[in-house]
Parts: C-alpha cells; sequence; structure tokens
C-alpha cells in the first residue's frame, strides 16, 4: 500500500509540473521581403516590428493598418518546410518546393551557416527553377550536396542571375542534370571544373537557352554512362557561345543527339572527334542555326542505326563543307528507309565530302 501511495504522489507531482517543450530543429526556408533565407534550427518566428512601405514608420507585425498613413500591412513573412514538396499546377506529381508559388517574387536567396547542418538532401530538382527576378545566391558554400542524385531544372528560367558560385558542389552522386540551368539567359560564364559527372545518366536541355554564355571547359566531363543529351539539345539556343571544349565527351550509350547545338549561332568551329554514335537513333536538326560554321567535320559519326537525321544542318549559311565517313555515313533521311539527299535543310549548301 506504501508503495501505491508513493507512486500516487509521484503521479501528482509530476502532473503539477510545467512541461517546456523544445522547438524542433530543422530545415527552413523563411520569405521575407523578396529574399529567400535558408537556416537549420528552431522555426522562424515573424519579426515583432516591419517597415510600412509607404512611409517608412516602424509598425507592429500584428497590426493590420499603419497608424501614421493608414497603409495595410503587408506582412510578408512565410517559412517554409524544407523537405517538404508541393504538387506543379500542370502534372500531379510533387516535383516542387513550397515556395514554387512566389518564385517570381524572390530576388535574392541566402544561405545562413546554419544550414550546413543539413546534411540529409537527396533532391534539389526545382529548387532555383521561374525565379526569374533572382539575382544573387549568397553563402552557397553552406549547402551540402553531398548525398543529392537530383539537380533537374535547378536553376531553369532564372532570367537575371548572371552569376553562380559552384565551387562548393558535390555532385559525385548526381545522376539527373536534365534542364539544370535551362533558361539561365544573363549567365555570363560557368565555371564547372571541379564537377563529377561519372553517375549522370541524363544531361538533356543542361544548358538550352543560356543565351549570354560565350565559352565552356566541359573537358573535364566524364559522360560515359549519359544516354540523353538531345531532344531539342543539350546547347541549344546558346546564341552568343563562341567555344565549347567537349574532348573528354564519350556518347557511346546516347540514342538521342537532336538539336545538341542548335541556334548556337556564334559558334565557329566544334571539334567532335571524341563523339562516339554507334547507337545515336536520331540526329535531326544537331546543327541548326549555326550560322557561323565554315567547316564541319563528323567523319566519325556512325549513323548506321539512325531512323531520322532529317534537317541536320538546316540554316547552317556558312556552311560549305561537311566530312563524312566513307564507311559510316548513311546519308540523309526521314526515316530509316527514306533517303532524301535534299534534306541538308533550308539555306545550306554545303558539301558533303566522304573521307
Amino acid at each position: 500500500m506504501k508503495r501505491l501511495g508513493m507512486f500516487a504522489l509521484l503521479l501528482a507531482m509530476l502532473a503539477a509540473t510545467p512541461v517546456t517543450l523544445v522547438a524542433q530543429n530543422k530545415a527552413w526556408a523563411t520569405l521575407s521581403d523578396g529574399v529567400l533565407t535558408f537556416s537549420y534550427g528552431p522555426k522562424p518566428k515573424a519579426p515583432t516590428q516591419v517597415t510600412c512601405p509607404d512611409c517608412g514608420k516602424k509598425m507592429s507585425y500584428s497590426t493590420n493598418f499603419c497608424s501614421n498613413c493608414g497603409t495595410k500591412n503587408p506582412k510578408d513573412f512565410a517559412v517554409y518546410d524544407v523537405m517538404e514538396k508541393i504538387k506543379c499546377s500542370w502534372c500531379s506529381e510533387a516535383r516542387h518546393k513550397p515556395w514554387f508559388d512566389r518564385a517570381k517574387e524572390i530576388k535574392k536567396v541566402v544561405f545562413t551557416p546554419s544550414f550546413k547542418q543539413v546534411t540529409n538532401i537527396t533532391s534539389m530538382e526545382n529548387w532555383f527553377s521561374y525565379m526569374r527576378n533572382l539575382t544573387s545566391i549568397v553563402g552557397l558554400e553552406y549547402l551540402n550536396t553531398a548525398k543529392v542524385t537530383n539537380m533537374s531544372s535547378m536553376f531553369q528560367d532564372c532570367y537575371s542571375l548572371k552569376t553562380i558560385d559552384l565551387s562548393h558542389f558535390n555532385t559525385a552522386n548526381v545522376t539527373d542534370m536534365n534542364k539544370m540551368f535551362w533558361g539561365c539567359k544573363s549567365l555570363t560564364s560557368l565555371n564547372l571544373s571541379h564537377f563529377k559527372t561519372d553517375k549522370v545518366t541524363n544531361m538533356e536541355y543542361m544548358f538550352s537557352d543560356c543565351e549570354s554564355l560565350t565559352s565552356l571547359d566541359l573537358s573535364h566531363f566524364k559522360t560515359d554512362n549519359v544516354t540523353e543529351m538531345g531532344f531539342h539539345g543539350m546547347f541549344n539556343g546558346c546564341k552568343s557561345l563562341v567555344s565549347i571544349n567537349l574532348s573528354s565527351f564519350n556518347t557511346s550509350k546516347a540514342t538521342n543527339l537532336d538539336g545538341m547545338f542548335g541556334k548556337c549561332q556564334s559558334l565557329t568551329s566544334i571539334d567532335l572527334s571524341s563523339f562516339n554514335t554507334g547507337n545515336v537513333t536520331s540526329f535531326a536538326s544537331m546543327f541548326e542555326d549555326c550560322k557561323s560554321l565554315t567547316t564541319l567535320d563528323i567523319s566519325n559519326f556512325d549513323t548506321r542505326k539512325a531512323d531520322y537525321t532529317a534537317f541536320m544542318f538546316e540554316g547552317c549559311v556558312s556552311l560549305k563543307t561537311v566530312y563524312v565517313s566513307s564507311a559510316n555515313w548513311v546519308g540523309l533521311r526521314y526515316h530509316r528507309s527514306t533517303y532524301q539527299p535534299t534534306l541538308m535543310g533550308r539555306g545550306c549548301n554545303a558539301t558533303i565530302i566522304k573521307k
């Protein structure tokens, strides 16, 4: 009985003791006044005071209107769980981050030192996509990408972003870089010298429409496992690109090179001697609108498995000579059974010479 009495007394004491809830440490993204800030720790709280956008007077965050001028308090503060995903508007898949609906408002992204404690991120798909007014990303050195396997569409349509410091990125486990920089129209340079691409299988659209890039050195890229580089092209729309180093490219597993260099209007030459095209089934529009090319040597290309090579040189108005393989070049065609030598493309009168 005494033991029961002691137990009852202990329960009573516990019930009378106030319980203090410890805030859960998590990865958070806070959006306020056009700045998206990444941090790790307790959930960030709304500020106590805000500045009136019209008169500049400080007012309580909890009020609805400024006491000085009557302007409505925008209460521009939102907190997101970094690990959450939302469904995109055009499909049923959860492929976007929770801040995606306000992407166009974001002008700056900041990673705080606390974020380096977040080590369990496996996908960065669409993290910054459609942030068309984003001009700077600060603190990327605090973003741990060691476990990331998916970087598809990571910076897609970041129209205003001129530079990205990717020097601390660990891409050793990434398999998908599809559309990674697609539509980064203002990027003038990209240093990807430390990127490891050994496991990447998809590079489709990777640099498509990077209109301001003038050069790309991808000489260290390992593409042994890449199967997708085409379908509107890995470099399609890079109209300012003057030089590109692809000396290490292994395309032995690639099956589609459609539009790969389409609209690369400033390219004067391309060294494709490392390309192995034995498994490629389509080369359609591969060099479309490469208006500055005068000579092209693709004598190492094997087109025997290709069903579609139509308009391969469409719009190559300066192209005079194309060198091909006498053994492995089977001509330009719509389909495997339809050989049509006239399919060189509009505006191109180049002479094909077999080696």
